[in-house]
């Protein structure tokens, strides 16, 4: 009885230990490099080249697509006798890079080629993966599409002119890149759901001088860790091009950004530029650098949200702007801005939203801007029920500045942080609840003026203080007048004019002087009356001459 058991856990063991066999078997060709096609070459490495060339462009198919971590893959651009430009790779299946990929010549060294990846089905690069390309664009096509060029690239009748049209198309599929694209070029990446990972980056536009074929991942790791480095983007940083390098996110489902996107190139159309027309809508928690040019970030459906760090030299535009489904306006969603806006040339942050702007984070920005909240003149009107332009972060900006709440924006607009420019700051609001500078909320400009017709008035609260080192000017045209509790002070002129409502001036706590003008100071009001808060108090401090017309 006893050698029976013992018999009976022999054969156990045997098979457990079968099975486990059976598994790590099992799993090792889930993880092992699988390019369909294309052999080892030895120590890893998977030298590809096309299967079909029209012109310069290559073409080569695969059911998979699989590169694992250790292993490099080398897209080779030369078929037959000609050097080619740019390498189309089909995937029938989902990419899977954790190795790492090279675009060589047929010599084996860098090269500047195009690598285009196209799969219905998505890609993803792990976060060992590494792309060193010369310009890289990734599709996510129907698979109509798709299928009808794979038949002709079978046939080898495929041809560079079918490109656009088969790119063109956004079947939806994900792109995960937990990895590093590194680009001496452009980087175009059009899916649905896009997300770039916490530790990874979508590097374009280095110099191609500092580009070479990458043999390990500590060498991809080194080079990154500098790369994503942007404190020192100056014109004297090695990796700056003066190409046209571009980086284009196009998503159908959300873009997440939680790592870096960083375009090196400074040529005359250099860009980033994403946009989103998915429920997920955007969201930026990394970086996003542009070294200069245009900076586009376009949402079209669901929240735009920014908590990590956008920057840009050049001409910045931040738009959250629903799109129409058929008779229906996409409204509920809003423009978000906790984290920092760092800009020079000409920033347009815009939003029309339901949910309006809150910027609780920072934005410095050398020239000029505009913060526009609600239906603009290009822009369809939403019928006056979208929030406010909420104000409590830190602004400083070199020229002007433009505040606009439309009367879309029936929440008003709100400052209850500080708003600092060099030049003219102006605040216009159309919205119901008003323009109110509330709480600790802090204006400094060479000129303010402040305009209103929303039903609320223009209030200043107890602990608001508006400065310029020119002249102020307030005008209201409300029923909610203008109402002075905390400070303001022009080094030359004050004006404030109100029609249809009256102005108070005056609070209960121990403020005084007011409105306080090194030179004249001038209240008008039509179809109203100056009053005091019912404190004995100097109200108004004139250098010059004081004027009240009622």
């Amino acid at each position: 009885m006893k050698n029976s058991r013992k018999r009976s856990k022999r054969v156990l063991a045997s098979a457990l230990t079968a099975l486990f066999i059976a598994q790590q078997s099992m799993l090792l060709s889930v993880v092992a490099s699988d390019i369909t096609g294309v052999t080892n070459g030895g120590h890893g490495t998977f030298n590809i080249n096309p299967e079909h060339a029209s012109g310069n462009v290559g073409f080569r198919g695969y059911e998979n697509f699989n590169l694992d971590q250790g292993d490099i893959a080398n897209l080779i651009y030369h078929l037959n006798g000609v050097d080619l430009t740019t390498f189309i790779n089909l995937v029938d299946n989902t990419i899977n890079i954790n190795g790492l990929l090279n675009t060589v010549n047929k010599n084996g060294d860098f090269t500047n080629g195009k690598a285009i990846f196209v799969s219905p089905n998505g890609m993803i690069v792990g976060a060992s993966g590494v792309l060193n390309v010369g310009s890289l664009g990734v599709y996510t096509p129907n698979s109509g599409y798709y299928n009808s060029a794979k038949r002709r690239l079978e046939a080898k009748t495929i041809t560079a002119d079918e490109v656009p049209t088969l790119i063109k198309s956004n079947g939806g599929g994900e792109i995960t890149i937990d990895g590093k694209i590194l680009s001496a070029g452009g980087v175009d990446l059009k899916g649905g759901q896009i997300t770039v990972g916490q530790n990874a980056g979508v590097i374009g536009g280095i110099n191609p001088e500092q580009m070479l074929a990458l043999t390990s991942e500590k060498q991809a790791n080194d080079l990154f860790n500098k790369l994503v480095n942007t404190d020192n983007i100056n014109s004297g940083n090695k990796f700056i091009s003066n190409e046209q390098g571009q980086i284009n996110i196009t998503s159908s489902k959300g873009t997440d950004i939680q790592g870096s996107v960083i375009n090196y190139a400074t040529g005359d159309d250099s860009k980033i530029y994403i946009n989103n027309t998915g429920d997920n809508g955007i969201k930026i928690a990394g970086d996003v650098v542009n070294t200069k040019g245009k900076l586009d970030i376009h949402n079209n459906k669901g929240n735009l949200v920014i908590s990590g760090n956008v920057k840009n030299d050049g001409t910045t535009r931040i738009w959250n702007s629903p799109y129409k489904v058929y008779s229906e306006v996409e409204l509920d969603n809003g423009l978000t801005i906790t984290g920092n806006v760092d800009t020079k040339g000409t920033l347009d942050i815009r939003n029309s939203g339901e949910r309006g702007i809150d910027i609780s984070g920072s934005i410095r920005h050398d020239g000029d801007a505009f913060i526009t909240n609600g239906a603009t003149p290009e822009i369809v009107t939403f019928g006056n029920t979208m929030g406010g332009l909420n104000v409590s972060g830190n602004i400083e900006n070199t020229g002007n500045i433009v505040f606009l709440n439309t009367v879309d924006g029936v929440d008003g607009m709100n400052i209850t942080g500080v708003v600092n420019a060099g030049e003219t700051a102006t605040f216009t609001n159309h919205g119901q609840a008003g323009l109110n500078v509330l709480e600790e909320g802090k204006i400094a400009a060479t000129n303010v003026v402040m305009e209103n017709t929303g039903e609320m008035g223009v209030n200043i609260d107890s602990k608001a203080r508006i400065n310029s080192t020119n002249d102020t000017t307030i005008i209201n045209d409300s029923v909610g007048g203008v109402n002075v509790k905390g400070l303001v002070n022009a080094q030359n002129n004050v004006k404030v004019l109100s029609d249809n409502g009256n102005v108070v001036i005056g609070d209960d706590t121990e403020n005084n002087n007011y409105i306080t003008a090194g030179n004249n100071i001038d209240i008008t009001v039509n179809k109203g009356s100056i009053l005091n808060y019912g404190v004995i108090k100097t109200l108004l401090n004139a250098g010059g001459d004081l004027t009240m017309t009622v």
